[in-house]
């Protein structure tokens, strides 16, 4: 589904008749395969609704009465079928893309291999939240896990490429 500003909010249930998540995201596919892989019941994406937080914050008020815990709720009929009656205002601006420059070489990697940040988190064994602090350049990973990163990235992205080591001369190194 194409969605304006590329947002979308989401009912994902867990199994048939269990509880319903409604949340927002600019990605609802790649949402959805996060959570289930946190899941330990199959998630189905009953509703996608072309929508931002006005949206997102209306369907949570409207099931109040429903609501288990956050964004959980329990099922109710109506969640398939109840049009949000608000007007959504474009969202606010994105970030201007970074210039090729000035992306850390991970970010740089994920980005020209089609990569969100998400799934390589799982195959290096680390979160998200991590990644993209590796992307930004506001952390440093262990030595063990830049050696992952370079495993995973075919040697594209090294260890070196996150400690920057200023080479010594001889009598530094002594």
């Amino acid at each position: 589904m194409g969605t304006v500003w590329g947002m979308a909010v989401y009912m994902i249930q867990a199994g048939i008749d269990g509880p319903v998540k409604i949340g927002k995201s600019t990605d609802v596919k790649s949402r959805h395969s996060m959570l289930q892989a946190a899941h330990p019941f199959e998630l189905i994406l009953i509703r996608e609704i072309e929508g931002y937080g006005k949206v997102e914050r209306w369907l949570h008020e409207r099931f109040a009465t429903c609501r288990l815990r956050g964004e959980w709720f329990s099922f109710h009929p109506d969640m398939l079928t109840v049009e949000p009656d608000i007007d959504e205002p474009a969202p606010p601006p994105r970030r201007s893309q970074k210039s090729d420059e000035s992306l850390t070489p991970l970010a740089r990697w994920l980005r020209d291999n089609g990569k969100t940040q998400a799934m390589f988190a799982g195959s290096v064994g680390t979160s998200q939240s991590y990644i993209a602090g590796l992307c930004a350049g506001d952390r440093l990973p262990s030595l063990r896990l830049a050696q992952k990163i370079a495993v995973v990235t075919a040697g594209q992205v090294m260890p070196e490429d996150f400690f920057q080591v200023e080479p010594q001369t001889p009598e530094q190194a002594a």
